[in-house]
């Protein structure tokens, strides 16, 4: 458990601040109906049509939280890869700030899992864009318009950013909408929404203050929830996720109080309700003032990668895809790490506490981000693009394609698991007879170990489902 000392004030505050820091000791204050209505109205109030009950609603916008996490991740995270050094101060601030949404998105698993609901894994990616996606999911290396964009999906309302960063803000954002085409959406008020629709009552509770005043929809409120009892041996924290980063929250949601704490903090760090010194806003905002663009930092990576077997009628399409033969197996071997990762993480948060499986998916997955899927893309970042390609040339870079569906129940996770580590094997075989350099063979002897350790596990040799 976190050993955090959360309790919350009997009353809003009047003078409608929210708390500036949320640091791991510290007690939230109440936030006032002011700040957050000049939120909403920046935003928007979102409303999944055809809910017929506030739990539908409730389920459906977690479902989209966490997609919206999933994706803004794997966006830091490709940013961060296109920096020449890893050792780059920058690279190092971008994948904080990754990690730090990893750690959101394993505290919306547990508000699901508060509903009854299995782990959502799935991205904000696909599809038409709406509201509900902060910025078209778009792969691209750093520069001067993608920080811009960063920088505008996590700012707080207008009027909660510092009257001396005003205009430098409102030229950012000019430049961010100007490259996203359209409107930049900050995620916030999807939080702003859930929390409402958690309170027991119209009447304010926990660390915001909301009420019906503020537009939202009187008596709309999730009833019962999962007894406590039920829900705790499904619920994750730090202590199973060991971050290497700051202020990596993963808060549980065993109760309605818990769950309330838990969306104001997420909030608090990262979606653009609080105006903190060590949000992601001003992280982004100190990166976009410190990037000199200079060539020599960014490598000249594709945006959207595409690993299509068939050239593209696009010349934009085209230039970006993957021709190189090295470079495509290991790109392949991305996407089934990468799919490998997502079902370990599955696994372990449909697995009870008390089931000492899920402490073997936990390691899985771990040893998949860190021995893994991490380095996959480190080398796939050093290959040509295009067959015959420079060294010194374009890059290649991991697509980063999302599966189409992860299947539901453990057998089903398990066949699947067992069949991408076939897969996997079947690809680090053609690797094995392609590749010449001496720390990309010795990747592969370590993600055949991996796959041999996993293959070899109980859990998969003897599951009755894989018989």
């Amino acid at each position: 458990m976190l050993g955090l000392d959360l309790d919350v004030a009997e009353a809003p505050l009047d003078t409608g601040e929210l708390a500036t820091h949320l640091e791991a000791a510290a007690v939230p204050r109440r936030a006032g109906d002011e700040a957050v209505a000049r939120v909403l109205d920046f935003t928007w109030i979102p409303t999944i049509e055809g809910a017929a009950t506030p739990e539908e609603e409730a389920i459906e916008l977690l479902r989209i939280a966490a997609g919206v996490e999933h994706a803004l991740l794997v966006q830091y995270l490709y940013a961060a890869s296109s920096l020449r050094s890893m050792s780059d101060p920058l690279a190092r601030k971008i994948r904080t700030i990754a990690e730090q949404e990893m750690a959101h998105f394993a505290t919306v698993q547990n508000l699901l899992a508060l509903l009854g609901i299995e782990p959502f894994l799935g991205r904000r990616d696909s599809g038409q864009s709406s509201e509900l996606d902060p910025i078209p999911f778009h792969l691209e290396p750093l520069d001067r318009a993608s920080l811009a964009k960063y920088v505008a999906l996590e700012m707080p309302s207008p009027d909660r950013v510092e009257p001396g960063l005003r205009e430098e803000v409102n030229r950012i954002v000019a430049e961010a909408k100007l490259d996203a085409r359209g409107d930049v959406h900050r995620v916030g008020a999807i939080y702003v929404k859930i929390y409402w629709l958690l309170q027991e009552s119209d009447r304010p509770e926990g660390p915001l203050a909301l009420g019906p005043e503020l537009g939202l929809r009187p008596g709309w409120h999730v009833g019962a929830l999962r007894p406590k009892e039920a829900v705790a041996p499904y619920q994750t924290d730090e202590a199973e996720w060991p971050g290497s980063v700051p202020n990596f929250n993963v808060d549980t949601a065993g109760d309605r109080a818990e769950a309330l704490r838990a969306l104001y903090r997420i909030m608090a760090q990262g979606e653009g309700l609080v105006d903190a010194d060590d949000s992601h806003f001003h992280a982004f905002l100190g990166a976009f003032r410190a990037f000199d663009g200079a060539a020599d930092r960014v490598l000249p990576l594709p945006e959207d990668p595409d690993v299509s077997p068939e050239p593209r009628p696009d010349p934009a399409r085209e230039r970006n895809r993957i021709t190189d033969p090295l470079a495509r197996a290991w790109a392949e071997l991305f996407d089934v790490r990468y799919h490998l990762l997502l079902l370990c993480i599955g696994l372990s948060l449909a697995t009870p506490r008390s089931d000492a499986r899920r402490a073997t998916y936990l390691r899985w997955s771990m040893d998949e981000m860190r021995r893994g899927v991490g380095r996959v893309a480190q080398r796939l970042v050093q290959l040509p693009r295009k067959e015959g390609g420079a060294r010194d040339g374009d890059r290649a870079a991991p697509a980063w394609r999302a599966p189409a569906a992860l299947p539901a129940g453990t057998s089903e996770r398990l066949r699947l698991l067992h069949e991408l580590t076939a897969r996997s094997a079947v690809l680090l075989a053609r690797l094995e007879g392609g590749e010449q350099e001496a720390s990309a063979r010795a990747l592969i002897i370590t993600l055949k170990a991996l796959d041999e350790a996993r293959r070899s596990a109980p859990e998969l040799a003897h599951d009755p489902g894989l018989a």
